[in-house]
């Protein structure tokens, strides 16, 4: 197949846009959704408040822990590779 008829191969070697989620992923800068401090944990939450997830640090997590119609939907930590599996 050439270059035209291939769309994977003409993405592959590119960096994904400043910004995008594949971006953020790839160089692990995760930020409070909320106060916008990066940070190596976050938590997974919902609220009635709120219409879709969000990613809190630990410093706003108690904050939406008291709202109504919390949801927690877990943990998300930056050096969860680097970890060992027992």
């Amino acid at each position: 197949m050439n270059e035209a008829t291939n769309p994977q191969e003409k993405l592959q070697g590119t960096d994904p846009p400043e910004g995008s989620v594949e971006q953020l992923w790839k160089n692990k800068r995760f930020c409070c959704d909320h106060c916008r401090q990066p940070g190596d944990v976050h938590f997974r939450v919902s609220t009635a408040r709120l219409a879709d997830w969000i990613l809190v640090c630990e410093t706003c997590w108690p904050n939406f822990r008291e709202q109504a119609g919390y949801r927690y939907g877990g943990t998300r930590k930056a050096n969860r590779r680097k970890r060992k599996r027992r």
